[in-house]
């Protein structure tokens, strides 16, 4: 699939790269965590790393009757695979399963963030050392018409959420997009509220789809391009884009495509969540097929293939037409020799990988 221009010597490296790669699903240093109590086909764990490796997880607690009043966060030391910090938040009470909306952290890791943005609407930061609780606020700061809401933008001093308000009549199009800037120390405190049309505020998938004329899945900024990730469900794409959106190199996913994607904190390493769908016999639809694909940036050179659940946690709204869903969001750390994948799965536990950077090129 020739989707941007490149030389067919390059095609051949990257087949001879993902025939050659190994896996490290068993390999030395690689843990199974048991965050406590949880269970993640009612409330899928979050994971994040700081920039210092230590791993966070988010998940919500089951009670009686299938409901949940409570969010969990722990942290853990990923070199022993203990938890060092557990906190527990009280939230509007929900049925479950419940599908979360964001679990992030600023920059310089010293505060933590998590959103569920539907009804009941939810967030919280809190400080990432203690895990000490900073701000809660339940309002609903969107009504349930608005789409793709989310937090655009996190550091100690803002929370900007962001919405885009469509039409009531179809054809369904966007007719504006919605900015509500938060003080995180103080989430009833509004700073901005702003209300544009979609070219004034165009989202980060929207301006590189413009600058590479690409229908793009999902993108991940780099300091002087971004990665473009390719959803074709049965195949896609990994493409590295320079400034101007041209790519630079692209690694072919032939058996699936690209649904999500992270990288490190330097943006040298990257992991891309590929998926697939699953048939049975009268070829209905019966669930998909994940593996994660770990990579260097710059080479789009694969480091491992790893096995992702094919759980996906769907909510039901009051609205029939109100579902919301979320599959595992794998997240990744770069330290000195290793890089580290941090995966949650259906069996609710956390698969921490350890990724040698020093053997990357045996057997290739």
């Amino acid at each position: 699939m020739d989707r941007f221009p490149h030389s067919r010597l390059s095609r051949l490296l990257v087949g001879l790269t993902l025939v050659a790669v190994l896996s490290a699903e068993d390999g030395p240093g690689n843990r199974v965590l048991h965050p406590k109590e949880a269970e993640f086909r009612q409330s899928l764990g979050q994971v994040l790393f700081s920039k210092d490796g230590s791993l966070y997880v988010a998940y919500r607690l089951s009670e009686q009757n299938h409901r949940s009043t409570t969010l969990r966060v722990t942290k853990f030391d990923p070199a022993t695979g203990e938890p060092t910090a557990t906190s527990d938040f009280a939230l509007p009470q929900v049925p479950l399963p419940r599908a979360s909306t964001d679990f992030i952290q600023t920059q310089d890791s010293s505060v933590l963030a998590y959103a569920e943005l539907h009804s009941p609407q939810v967030l919280l930061t809190m400080d990432a050392a203690t895990l000490k609780l900073i701000s809660r606020s339940s309002a609903p700061l969107f009504s349930k018409y608005d789409l793709g809401v989310h937090i655009k933008d996190f550091s100690s001093g803002s929370l900007v959420l962001t919405a885009e308000r469509p039409r009531r009549r179809r054809p369904i199009t966007i007719e504006s997009v919605r900015e509500v800037t938060l003080n995180p120390s103080n989430l009833s405190q509004v700073i901005s509220e702003k209300k544009m049309s979609v070219e004034e505020s165009p989202s980060e998938l929207q301006v590189w789809m413009k600058r590479s004329r690409e229908d793009l899945s999902q993108v991940v900024s780099l300091e002087d391009g971004a990665l473009g990730f390719t959803d074709l469900k049965t195949r896609g794409e990994i493409t590295l884009l320079d400034r101007a959106g041209k790519p630079v190199g692209t690694l072919p996913t032939r058996d699936c495509g690209v649904t999500r994607g992270a990288v490190t904190s330097d943006r040298q390493f990257a992991l891309a969540v590929c998926e697939r769908p699953v048939h049975n016999e009268l070829h209905h639809p019966i669930g998909v097929s994940r593996k994660a694909i770990v990579f260097e940036v710059n080479s789009l050179k694969v480091l491992c293939y790893l096995p992702v659940s094919g759980l996906t946690v769907k909510e039901q709204g009051s609205d029939s037409e109100e579902v919301w869903s979320e599959g595992p969001s794998p997240a990744i750390w770069r330290g000195k020799e290793e890089v580290l994948v941090a995966i949650p799965g259906s069996s609710s536990t956390v698969k921490l990988y350890t990724i040698s950077l020093t053997n990357k090129t045996k057997g290739q």
